[in-house]
Protein backbone atom coordinates (compact mmCIF):
# COMPACT_ATOMS: atom_id res chain seq x y z
CA UNK A 1 0.00 0.00 0.00
CA UNK A 2 1.28 3.49 -0.76
CA UNK A 3 1.02 5.97 2.26
CA UNK A 4 -0.33 9.44 1.93
CA UNK A 5 1.44 11.88 3.97
CA UNK A 6 0.18 12.71 7.40
CA UNK A 7 -2.35 16.22 6.97
CA UNK A 8 -0.99 19.33 8.05
CA UNK A 9 -3.16 21.53 9.70
CA UNK A 10 -5.61 24.13 8.83
CA UNK A 11 -8.31 25.84 9.67
CA UNK A 12 -11.94 24.59 8.96
CA UNK A 13 -13.95 26.54 6.12
CA UNK A 14 -16.42 29.05 7.66
CA UNK A 15 -20.16 28.28 7.25
CA UNK A 16 -22.45 30.02 7.39
CA UNK A 17 -25.32 26.90 8.54
CA UNK A 18 -23.61 26.94 12.00
CA UNK A 19 -23.55 23.34 13.02
CA UNK A 20 -25.71 22.51 16.36
CA UNK A 21 -23.49 21.87 19.61
CA UNK A 22 -20.31 23.61 18.12
CA UNK A 23 -18.16 25.05 20.69
CA UNK A 24 -17.23 28.74 18.86
CA UNK A 25 -13.54 28.54 18.68
CA UNK A 26 -10.58 30.54 17.15
CA UNK A 27 -9.18 29.23 13.78
CA UNK A 28 -5.74 29.08 15.34
CA UNK A 29 -7.22 26.97 18.64
CA UNK A 30 -8.27 23.84 15.93
CA UNK A 31 -5.85 21.31 14.90
CA UNK A 32 -6.79 17.83 13.15
CA UNK A 33 -4.48 15.00 15.05
CA UNK A 34 -5.79 12.04 13.61
CA UNK A 35 -8.86 11.01 11.11
CA UNK A 36 -10.07 8.05 12.59
CA UNK A 37 -12.59 6.85 10.11
CA UNK A 38 -14.05 8.14 6.39
CA UNK A 39 -17.21 7.23 4.67
CA UNK A 40 -18.62 7.98 1.12
CA UNK A 41 -22.22 9.33 1.73
CA UNK A 42 -24.84 10.79 -1.03
CA UNK A 43 -20.95 10.93 -2.94
CA UNK A 44 -19.56 13.08 -0.61
CA UNK A 45 -17.13 12.30 1.59
CA UNK A 46 -16.93 12.58 5.72
CA UNK A 47 -14.37 12.26 8.00
CA UNK A 48 -14.24 11.60 11.59
CA UNK A 49 -11.56 12.82 13.80
CA UNK A 50 -9.88 13.72 17.24
CA UNK A 51 -9.13 17.59 17.03
CA UNK A 52 -6.59 19.00 19.27
CA UNK A 53 -9.57 21.77 20.80
CA UNK A 54 -7.82 23.75 23.96
CA UNK A 55 -5.20 20.94 24.49
CA UNK A 56 -8.39 18.15 24.28
CA UNK A 57 -8.52 15.57 21.93
CA UNK A 58 -12.36 15.59 20.84
CA UNK A 59 -14.65 13.58 18.39
CA UNK A 60 -15.50 16.22 15.30
CA UNK A 61 -16.97 15.01 12.00
CA UNK A 62 -16.13 16.85 8.77
CA UNK A 63 -17.13 16.76 5.10
CA UNK A 64 -14.34 16.41 2.33
CA UNK A 65 -14.58 19.38 -0.37
CA UNK A 66 -11.56 19.02 -2.24
CA UNK A 67 -7.38 18.98 -2.05
CA UNK A 68 -7.11 22.67 -2.29
CA UNK A 69 -10.57 23.61 0.29
CA UNK A 70 -10.40 23.35 4.10
CA UNK A 71 -13.22 20.25 4.77
CA UNK A 72 -16.47 21.72 6.45
CA UNK A 73 -17.03 21.71 10.11
CA UNK A 74 -20.27 19.58 10.26
CA UNK A 75 -20.16 18.57 14.65
CA UNK A 76 -18.23 18.77 17.98
CA UNK A 77 -19.37 18.33 21.09
CA UNK A 78 -18.68 21.11 23.87
CA UNK A 79 -16.50 20.18 26.05
CA UNK A 80 -17.99 18.90 29.49
CA UNK A 81 -21.25 18.29 26.99
CA UNK A 82 -21.92 14.93 28.17
CA UNK A 83 -20.27 14.53 31.76
CA UNK A 84 -21.75 10.86 31.85
CA UNK A 85 -19.32 9.44 28.85
CA UNK A 86 -16.37 10.15 26.69
CA UNK A 87 -15.92 12.48 24.24
CA UNK A 88 -15.16 10.02 21.85
CA UNK A 89 -16.75 8.59 18.78
CA UNK A 90 -15.00 5.90 16.93
CA UNK A 91 -16.51 5.17 13.34
CA UNK A 92 -18.70 6.43 10.28
CA UNK A 93 -21.65 4.35 9.06
CA UNK A 94 -24.19 3.98 6.35
CA UNK A 95 -27.36 2.31 7.46
CA UNK A 96 -30.73 2.21 5.42
CA UNK A 97 -30.05 5.50 3.59
CA UNK A 98 -28.69 7.69 6.78
CA UNK A 99 -24.95 8.20 7.55
CA UNK A 100 -24.28 7.52 11.58
CA UNK A 101 -21.49 7.68 13.73
CA UNK A 102 -20.84 5.79 17.02
CA UNK A 103 -19.01 5.59 20.02
CA UNK A 104 -18.62 6.26 23.70
CA UNK A 105 -20.19 9.32 23.26
CA UNK A 106 -23.27 7.51 21.89
CA UNK A 107 -25.15 7.05 18.20
CA UNK A 108 -25.37 9.98 16.15
CA UNK A 109 -27.31 10.76 13.25
CA UNK A 110 -26.63 13.09 10.35
CA UNK A 111 -29.14 15.34 10.01
CA UNK A 112 -29.69 16.48 5.85
CA UNK A 113 -31.73 19.82 6.64
CA UNK A 114 -29.57 21.25 9.72
CA UNK A 115 -26.47 20.16 8.30
CA UNK A 116 -24.95 18.45 11.41
CA UNK A 117 -24.99 14.95 13.66
CA UNK A 118 -28.06 15.29 16.25
CA UNK A 119 -28.16 12.06 18.88
CA UNK A 120 -30.30 9.27 17.96
CA UNK A 121 -32.31 9.06 21.33
CA UNK A 122 -35.27 7.32 20.16
CA UNK A 123 -34.56 3.29 19.94
CA UNK A 124 -34.55 1.38 23.32
CA UNK A 125 -32.97 -1.33 24.37
CA UNK A 126 -35.03 -5.01 24.70
CA UNK A 127 -32.28 -6.40 27.14
CA UNK A 128 -31.14 -5.96 31.07
CA UNK A 129 -28.66 -3.89 32.17
CA UNK A 130 -28.43 -0.90 35.15
CA UNK A 131 -29.81 2.74 33.12
CA UNK A 132 -27.50 4.39 35.70
CA UNK A 133 -24.73 3.04 33.94
CA UNK A 134 -26.18 3.33 30.63
CA UNK A 135 -25.28 1.53 27.18
CA UNK A 136 -21.93 2.10 25.78
CA UNK A 137 -21.27 1.88 22.23
CA UNK A 138 -17.53 0.46 20.78
CA UNK A 139 -18.27 0.44 16.82
CA UNK A 140 -21.18 0.19 14.85
CA UNK A 141 -21.29 -1.71 11.22
CA UNK A 142 -23.94 -2.38 8.52
CA UNK A 143 -23.61 -6.55 7.76
CA UNK A 144 -26.26 -7.62 5.29
CA UNK A 145 -28.77 -4.69 5.22
CA UNK A 146 -28.91 -4.36 9.08
CA UNK A 147 -27.01 -2.45 11.89
CA UNK A 148 -25.05 -3.78 14.37
CA UNK A 149 -23.30 -2.81 17.35
CA UNK A 150 -20.50 -3.83 20.05
CA UNK A 151 -22.21 -2.37 23.09
CA UNK A 152 -20.80 -2.33 26.83
CA UNK A 153 -23.27 -2.21 29.99
CA UNK A 154 -23.39 -3.24 33.54
CA UNK A 155 -25.90 -6.03 34.94
CA UNK A 156 -26.15 -6.08 38.81
CA UNK A 157 -26.77 -8.97 40.42
CA UNK A 158 -30.34 -9.03 41.95
CA UNK A 159 -29.31 -10.00 45.20
CA UNK A 160 -26.20 -9.16 46.46
CA UNK A 161 -26.17 -5.63 43.92
CA UNK A 162 -23.03 -7.02 42.58
CA UNK A 163 -22.05 -5.32 38.94
CA UNK A 164 -20.45 -7.17 36.21
CA UNK A 165 -19.81 -5.28 33.01
CA UNK A 166 -20.87 -7.21 29.76
CA UNK A 167 -19.59 -6.82 26.13
CA UNK A 168 -21.70 -8.17 23.29
CA UNK A 169 -23.13 -7.68 19.96
CA UNK A 170 -26.88 -6.17 18.97
CA UNK A 171 -28.33 -5.12 16.14
CA UNK A 172 -30.63 -2.68 15.66
CA UNK A 173 -34.55 -4.14 14.78
CA UNK A 174 -37.24 -1.05 13.76
CA UNK A 175 -36.49 1.35 16.91
CA UNK A 176 -35.33 -1.52 19.51
CA UNK A 177 -31.36 -2.84 20.00
CA UNK A 178 -31.50 -6.30 20.82
CA UNK A 179 -28.98 -9.20 21.05
CA UNK A 180 -27.64 -10.92 18.87
CA UNK A 181 -27.02 -14.15 20.91
CA UNK A 182 -28.46 -14.62 24.65
CA UNK A 183 -27.65 -12.18 26.98
CA UNK A 184 -25.78 -15.15 29.25
CA UNK A 185 -24.11 -15.82 25.79
CA UNK A 186 -21.47 -12.52 26.14
CA UNK A 187 -18.24 -11.88 24.19
CA UNK A 188 -15.30 -13.01 26.40
CA UNK A 189 -11.63 -12.64 26.22
CA UNK A 190 -11.12 -10.28 24.84
CA UNK A 191 -10.19 -6.66 26.17
CA UNK A 192 -11.45 -3.95 23.66
CA UNK A 193 -12.81 -4.83 20.41
CA UNK A 194 -11.19 -3.62 17.58
CA UNK A 195 -13.08 -5.12 14.51
CA UNK A 196 -16.40 -6.74 13.70
CA UNK A 197 -16.70 -8.98 10.56
CA UNK A 198 -19.35 -11.57 9.16
CA UNK A 199 -17.52 -14.80 7.56
CA UNK A 200 -18.59 -17.91 6.48
CA UNK A 201 -22.06 -17.49 8.24
CA UNK A 202 -21.28 -15.96 11.44
CA UNK A 203 -19.80 -13.01 13.07
CA UNK A 204 -15.95 -12.63 14.19
CA UNK A 205 -14.41 -9.73 16.61
CA UNK A 206 -11.11 -8.78 17.22
CA UNK A 207 -9.72 -7.35 20.05
CA UNK A 208 -7.53 -4.93 21.69
CA UNK A 209 -5.96 -7.66 23.09
CA UNK A 210 -6.94 -11.64 23.52
CA UNK A 211 -7.35 -12.45 19.64
CA UNK A 212 -10.27 -13.54 17.44
CA UNK A 213 -13.48 -14.33 19.28
CA UNK A 214 -16.41 -16.18 16.61
CA UNK A 215 -19.96 -16.62 17.13
CA UNK A 216 -20.46 -20.20 17.20
CA UNK A 217 -23.71 -22.18 16.92
CA UNK A 218 -23.75 -25.71 18.84
CA UNK A 219 -25.28 -28.17 16.18
CA UNK A 220 -27.52 -29.83 18.17
CA UNK A 221 -29.36 -27.48 21.23
CA UNK A 222 -28.99 -24.67 18.49
CA UNK A 223 -27.75 -22.29 21.00
CA UNK A 224 -25.39 -19.32 20.39
CA UNK A 225 -21.97 -18.82 22.32
CA UNK A 226 -18.56 -16.95 21.79
CA UNK A 227 -15.55 -18.35 21.94
CA UNK A 228 -12.02 -17.65 20.84
CA UNK A 229 -10.79 -19.30 17.45
CA UNK A 230 -7.94 -21.75 17.95
CA UNK A 231 -4.92 -20.75 16.54
CA UNK A 232 -1.57 -22.22 16.19
CA UNK A 233 1.69 -21.60 14.11
CA UNK A 234 2.28 -19.62 12.19
CA UNK A 235 -0.13 -17.51 14.04
CA UNK A 236 1.38 -14.64 16.25
CA UNK A 237 -1.14 -11.74 16.64
CA UNK A 238 -1.46 -10.42 19.70
CA UNK A 239 -3.02 -7.44 19.96
CA UNK A 240 -4.70 -4.78 17.85
CA UNK A 241 -6.77 -7.72 15.78
CA UNK A 242 -8.60 -6.06 12.65
CA UNK A 243 -10.87 -8.31 10.50
CA UNK A 244 -11.28 -8.45 7.05
CA UNK A 245 -13.76 -10.97 5.03
CA UNK A 246 -12.29 -11.25 1.39
CA UNK A 247 -12.26 -13.69 -1.42
CA UNK A 248 -13.69 -16.67 0.36
CA UNK A 249 -11.38 -16.25 3.46
CA UNK A 250 -11.22 -14.22 6.67
CA UNK A 251 -7.99 -11.94 7.07
CA UNK A 252 -6.70 -10.67 10.11
CA UNK A 253 -4.13 -8.04 11.05
CA UNK A 254 -2.58 -6.30 13.88
CA UNK A 255 0.39 -6.44 16.17
CA UNK A 256 2.63 -9.76 17.07
CA UNK A 257 3.96 -10.66 20.63
CA UNK A 258 6.92 -8.74 19.00
CA UNK A 259 6.35 -4.54 20.14
CA UNK A 260 5.62 -2.91 16.73
CA UNK A 261 6.27 -5.65 14.95
CA UNK A 262 2.72 -6.66 12.84
CA UNK A 263 1.94 -9.82 10.17
CA UNK A 264 -1.39 -10.32 8.22
CA UNK A 265 -3.36 -14.14 8.31
CA UNK A 266 -6.08 -15.53 6.70
CA UNK A 267 -8.18 -18.47 7.90
CA UNK A 268 -10.42 -20.60 5.87
CA UNK A 269 -13.96 -21.88 6.66
CA UNK A 270 -11.88 -25.14 8.58
CA UNK A 271 -10.04 -22.24 10.94
CA UNK A 272 -6.75 -22.87 9.61
CA UNK A 273 -4.50 -20.40 9.52
CA UNK A 274 -1.87 -19.27 6.73
CA UNK A 275 0.65 -16.09 6.98
CA UNK A 276 0.02 -13.88 3.83
CA UNK A 277 2.12 -10.89 4.89
CA UNK A 278 4.79 -10.28 7.15
CA UNK A 279 4.86 -6.13 6.65
CA UNK A 280 6.68 -5.70 9.74
CA UNK A 281 4.76 -2.69 11.08
CA UNK A 282 1.61 -2.93 12.86
CA UNK A 283 -1.28 -2.76 11.19
CA UNK A 284 -3.74 -0.07 11.91
CA UNK A 285 -6.78 -0.81 8.79
CA UNK A 286 -7.32 -2.85 6.33
CA UNK A 287 -10.00 -2.63 3.80
CA UNK A 288 -10.86 -3.23 0.18
CA UNK A 289 -10.81 -0.92 -3.15
CA UNK A 290 -11.18 -1.87 -6.08
CA UNK A 291 -10.66 -5.94 -6.43
CA UNK A 292 -7.34 -5.66 -4.04
CA UNK A 293 -7.03 -5.80 0.00
CA UNK A 294 -4.75 -3.16 1.39
CA UNK A 295 -3.32 -2.99 4.47
CA UNK A 296 -2.98 0.65 6.55
CA UNK A 297 0.24 0.59 8.85
CA UNK A 298 1.79 2.47 11.33
CA UNK A 299 4.99 4.22 11.18
CA UNK A 300 7.69 5.50 13.76
CA UNK A 301 9.12 7.61 11.68
CA UNK A 302 9.44 11.63 12.02
CA UNK A 303 6.50 13.97 11.16
CA UNK A 304 6.86 17.33 9.51
CA UNK A 305 7.53 20.36 10.96
CA UNK A 306 5.92 20.74 14.19
CA UNK A 307 8.62 17.65 15.74
CA UNK A 308 11.53 19.06 14.02
CA UNK A 309 10.62 22.48 15.19
CA UNK A 310 10.44 20.71 19.02
CA UNK A 311 13.76 18.39 18.49
CA UNK A 312 15.42 22.00 18.16
CA UNK A 313 14.71 22.52 22.07
CA UNK A 314 15.18 18.62 23.03
CA UNK A 315 16.98 16.79 21.23
CA UNK A 316 16.42 13.56 23.01
CA UNK A 317 12.53 14.51 21.81
CA UNK A 318 10.83 11.14 20.32
CA UNK A 319 9.08 11.25 16.48
CA UNK A 320 5.27 10.63 16.91
CA UNK A 321 3.39 7.63 15.66
CA UNK A 322 2.45 8.12 11.92
CA UNK A 323 -0.54 5.89 11.13
CA UNK A 324 -3.04 5.00 8.43
CA UNK A 325 -6.36 4.74 10.53
CA UNK A 326 -8.65 4.25 7.90
CA UNK A 327 -8.73 3.40 3.94
CA UNK A 328 -11.10 4.14 1.80
CA UNK A 329 -12.10 4.93 -1.94
CA UNK A 330 -13.46 8.33 -3.47
CA UNK A 331 -13.89 9.93 -6.57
Amino acid sequence: VVAFSAPQPFTPQEDTTTPQNVQPSKSSEVRISDIIDMKVYNDELYLLTTDKYKSAGIATIYKYVDEKTPPVLLYRPQIGQYKDRLDDLYNLEVYNGELYAGGPLGIFKFDKEKNTFEEFTTATYEFDHATEAGVGFTLIKEIQGKLYAIVTYVVKDATSDYETTITNLVTLEGNTWKLVAPSKKVITGLHGIESLEYYSGTFFVGGYQGGVTKLYTDPTTKETYWETVQTEEPYDLDRFILLKSYKGKLYACGETSEYKKGNTYSMNSDEVWTLELNQKKTCKSINEAKGKLYIGTEDYTSSPSQYQETKKYNPTQQPPNLSIRSLYTYD
